[in-house]
């Protein structure tokens, strides 16, 4: 399957960049735009989205627990002090707690993430992942790792440590960053930045640890896919934001219509079965005015086989609004002056619009004459030679009846 990275922005929320990968793929250009044009690249992917660092706090903690339910109850109360806002409106997403019980956890506004999936939701995206895009930022040992960029520079100082900052304030932030750690300070700090991109590098000036540049031959996002890592990684998709829960939110207004639905497919079928049974009384008594008539015209005929013959008939009539009942009928009063006609041959009969056509072979034009005659003396009946020829001692004629409406 292929993926779709999609790094959303946290100044124009309607728009992203994102980079579609397959196999056959090793590095693809990164597309610019909006929502809805992504949402063409996402159908059939798995769609990974990176959230803007700026909607999203990154934490740690220690638990007493390692059961998944019960962390998830108890991280709001341990980390409540670290925020202003009331925990109820903020939602903990965290990682799987290491051999010390310590869990890495990412908290956003609820707001701020259903915004954002309303946003996805409105041009058809379903992310498969949500994570915050500085833990996709290169994560090395002992070194701080900086991601330049037009709207945000990122920053990460460790596995689960960063932060996200405009251009014009990342040096300050990243010089108080390293007085806060000066007990501990990386032994490096790399600066990443695209060499497509049309900016000006940051300055530096004189921090200590010295800052090394590296430039991308690719977009950030790029980088950003690269070292992606599900297992390290904090997927924000969690409790009531999972997949599953998401699906069973969105089925649970249709519940009360569902059964209701299934009230009516059972009645319906309840119906249908009475149909059934009525109907089929009315086929059997059907069949058997067809056999009657049927062997009155074709007196050598037994059992079921005439019975296909006349339903074979029925298949060649004219349109929908033909009815059988009409055709038997036509067929009764016929049948009497055809059984009188030697050497008679049916070889075609057509029911269309009430008239009934009849394809016949006799043995002389006087037999037709007659076959005429004997029809025509029931004046319910129309009776009109349509063609007469001789050929090899036989003539072929074609009758037109039809009965009074």
């Amino acid at each position: 399957m292929a993926t779709l990275f999609l790094h959303l922005n946290a100044e124009r929320r309607d728009e992203a960049e994102w980079l579609h990968l397959d196999e056959s793929i090793a590095m693809a250009s990164v597309r610019h735009g909006p929502l809805s044009l992504a949402a063409n690249d996402a159908k059939g992917a798995r769609v990974i989205v990176f959230l803007p660092g700026a909607d999203i706090t990154l934490a740690d903690a220690v638990v007493p627990t390692r059961n998944a339910q019960r962390i998830a109850a108890a991280l709001p109360y341990l980390l409540e002090e670290k925020f202003a806002s009331d925990v109820e409106d903020l939602h903990f997403a965290f990682s799987k707690p290491a051999l010390d019980n310590s869990v890495n956890v990412a908290v956003i506004a609820r707001d701020a993430l259903d915004d954002w999936l309303q946003r996805l939701a409105k041009v058809g995206i379903r992310p498969h992942v949500m994570v915050p895009d500085i833990c996709a930022v290169p994560d090395l040992e002992d070194t701080w790792s900086i991601v330049d960029g037009a709207d945000s520079v990122l920053l990460r100082m460790s596995s689960n440590s960063g932060l996200a900052s405009d251009r014009a304030s990342v040096v300050d932030t990243l010089r108080l960053s390293l007085a806060l750690m000066a007990e501990t300070p990386p032994a490096h700090i790399v600066y990443y930045r695209s060499v497509d991109d049309e900016l000006d590098p940051l300055d530096f000036g004189d921090l200590a640890p010295e800052v090394d540049s590296e430039l991308l031959q690719g977009h950030r996002l790029n980088l950003l896919a690269k070292h992606y890592h599900a297992d390290t990684a904090i997927d924000l998709l969690q409790g009531e934001y999972g997949r599953r829960e998401q699906l069973s939110k969105n089925l649970r207004p249709w519940r009360a219509t569902a059964v209701i639905a299934a009230i009516c497919l059972v009645l319906f079928s309840g119906l249908k079965a009475f149909d059934y049974v009525d109907l089929k009384r009315g086929q059997e008594q059907l069949t058997m005015q067809v056999d009657a008539v049927y062997k009155r015209i074709f007196p050598q005929a037994t059992g079921v086989a005439s019975k296909e013959r006349v339903q074979s008939l029925l298949k060649k009539l004219g349109s929908a609004k033909t009815s059988n009942t009409g055709f038997l009928e036509l067929l009764d009063k016929v049948a009497d002056g055809l059984k009188k006609t030697d050497k008679l041959e049916i070889t075609r009969i057509d029911y269309r619009n009430d008239v009934l056509n009849l394809a016949l072979i006799l043995g002389d034009l006087q037999s037709l004459d007659n076959l005429k005659t004997r029809l025509a003396e029931d004046a319910s009946l129309s009776i009109e030679i349509q063609s007469a020829s001789s050929r090899n001692d036989k003539v072929e004629a074609r009758l037109k009846i039809k009965g009074e409406q």
